[in-house]
């Protein structure tokens, strides 16, 4: 197994949907706010495959890679982090 790791960082003014699939958990980061996606994999060539929409990004297993955890300072978040209320 191979441990695969991507680091997301929101640059925008606001908040921003980090959306994992197949799953369909939502994570939200505020400006500047970091997260880190981790994911063990079958296969040498996993990855994670990444589509920008407006609210964000979201995000899928690709090759090989398995269930994807968000994690930020060392803690697996929650499905829901920091998600508006309105939304």
């Amino acid at each position: 197994m191979k441990t695969i790791r991507m680091l997301i960082e929101n640059r925008r003014a606001g908040k921003m949907l980090v959306f994992i699939e197949p799953e369909a958990m939502d994570y939200w980061l505020d400006a500047n706010e970091q997260c880190e996606l981790v994911s063990e994999s079958g296969s040498a060539d996993g990855q994670f495959d990444l589509w920008q929409n407006d609210e964000g990004i979201t995000v899928f297993p690709e090759k090989g890679a398995g269930y994807i955890e968000v994690h930020q300072d060392g803690t697996v978040l929650e499905c829901g982090h920091k998600r508006p209320e309105d939304w």
